[in-house]
């Protein structure tokens, strides 16, 4: 997994071995960590998350490897919104992450008619003031 947002590049690596029951993580270290049946790596949850929604699941719960650590993501449904975007009006599925701490919001929008896609992300961090928006703009299905 890849990521580089506003200057900034993060990667991570995750090797599944079944056989052996650990994942092989490296990014800033190198770990491993027992394999628990139903564990994701980042890009995994995101296809998981879609499935969830497809199937109308109100709470939805990961355990995902992330750098060298094994955490539980927790998201909600918070209702149904047609938001306003570059594809024109969507009608969407709005879900939130559960956290603990008010510090970080993160919201996400998937919308039916696209195969459950995400279609745009909210994330607030107050310690930052960061307050950032992802929108898709472009769609082309083969």
């Amino acid at each position: 997994y890849v990521q580089s947002l506003l200057g900034f590049k993060k990667e991570d690596h995750a090797a599944f071995d079944w056989q052996s029951g650990i994942v092989k993580t490296h990014g800033k270290r190198e770990r491993e960590l027992p394999l628990i049946p139903g564990t994701f790596d980042n890009l995994s949850q995101q296809l998981a998350i879609r499935c969830s929604a497809k199937l109308g699941t109100d709470t939805m719960q990961f355990s995902v490897v992330k750098r060298s650590k094994q955490k539980d993501y927790v998201f909600e449904r918070m209702g149904e919104e047609t938001i306003d975007t570059d594809l024109g009006p969507l009608d969407t599925i709005v879900y939130r992450r559960v956290q603990d701490t008010d510090e970080r919001t993160t919201r996400f929008w998937v919308a039916p008619e696209l195969n459950h896609m995400l279609v745009r992300l909210h994330q607030t961090e107050k310690k930052d003031s960061l307050d950032v928006t992802l929108e898709l703009s472009q769609v082309t299905f083969d």
